[in-house]
């Protein structure tokens, strides 16, 4: 923080960096998940005893908390900011856990963190379809009635 504060002052600019570069960020973001997915499957090849339903209990724990966390941030928020407070509290930036548990631990510790990236990440792409789904069939309820109406008009 301090380091950003130093950056700020002396390169005023550089609070216009993360909307300019965000590109960058998304692609160091997907390299890192594409080297730590290689760094565990290198780990499950050396190590074939490994129970796969281990895996699997890993995954299922793993998605009822984030089906958990959620649940509850859209049960605490008020009625506006469900959606809101429902991805506040569910999407937790897991990165960093899963380099420390690869890091100090070993690949199997660092599969919840990686399930859960995945679990919430699928979440929010369906909320997003859902979302633009409801305003495109909004729209088009919207011409029809205009088009009943006899009235032209483009949205």
């Amino acid at each position: 923080m301090g380091l950003s504060v130093l950056v700020r002052r002396v390169i005023p600019s550089a609070k216009d960096w993360p909307n300019r570069y965000s590109f960058v960020c998304l692609a160091v973001w997907s390299f890192m998940l594409f080297i730590l997915s290689a760094i565990a499957r290198q780990h499950f090849i050396d190590r074939p005893e490994e129970s796969p339903m281990t895996v699997v209990l890993i995954a299922l724990i793993t998605l009822g908390l984030c089906v958990l966390n959620f649940s509850v941030g859209r049960a605490l928020a008020p009625r506006k900011y469900k959606r809101e407070t429902a991805q506040l509290l569910g999407q937790k930036n897991t990165t960093l856990s899963i380099f420390l548990a690869l890091h100090f631990a070993n690949p199997l510790v660092a599969l919840a963190p990686t399930f859960y990236i995945l679990f919430h990440n699928i979440w929010t792409a369906s909320l997003m379809y859902l979302y633009d789904r409801h305003k495109s069939l909004r729209q088009e309820r919207y011409r029809r009635c205009r088009a009943a109406d006899g009235i032209k008009h483009s949205v």
